[in-house]
């Protein structure tokens, strides 16, 4: 993304633009937005570059994301040069789809090296992981959670734990889930 295109995200995203002079600065056509979006963030992950992938998760927060970016906001989860972590798994827990779980499972193992999340020492960032394969919901996804109760940071496996009690599991089912949980 050029400088001129940056600004316009930014200044578009902060309303001191309205879409028609977006558009303009930009030079873009609405129709043309989720394919620029994909592109910007492919860009951006090609070149290391945490300012565009930032600027392009603005413009995709604006309009949205089309289902073309999953494999790319996967693989931008993994790296830990940028700092828009929080933002791809609310990404990827509205998509809530099952091939987001190993991403998923991959982040909370990742957060330990993300420097930029040292103040979190109350894990909310495992919450949002969390949150996220709940949403997703298939039996990967909740087994993932259940494994990471038994973790041997305390942080996750408590985050973990709080995450499968709030489940809705029917209650006949609950009294033997939780023996299974705690084997």
């Amino acid at each position: 993304m050029n400088e001129t295109q940056g600004n316009a995200v930014l200044e578009y995203s902060l309303d001191r633009l309205s879409e028609g002079e977006f558009l303009i600065n930009y030079d873009i056509s609405k129709q043309e937005i989720p394919a620029e979006i994909e592109k910007q963030l492919s860009k951006a992950l090609d070149e290391r570059n945490s300012n565009n992938v930032e600027l392009a998760l603005m413009l995709g927060f604006k309009y949205e994301f089309s289902e073309s970016v999953l494999s790319i906001l996967h693989r931008l989860l993994e790296c830990i040069w940028h700092s828009k972590h929080e933002d791809i798994i609310g990404l990827l827990q509205g998509f809530s789809l099952p091939l987001s779980v190993k991403p998923l499972c991959n982040a909370v193992e990742l957060k330990e090296q993300l420097d930029y999340l040292n103040y979190d020492d109350y894990g909310s960032y495992y919450k949002k992981c969390f949150w996220a394969l709940n949403s997703i919901g298939n039996d990967e996804a909740i087994d993932t959670i259940r494994e990471f109760s038994n973790h041997q940071d305390t942080i996750i496996s408590e985050q973990a734990k709080y995450r499968l009690s709030k489940l809705a599991i029917p209650k006949e089912k609950k009294s033997s889930f939780w023996r299974g949980l705690f084997k």
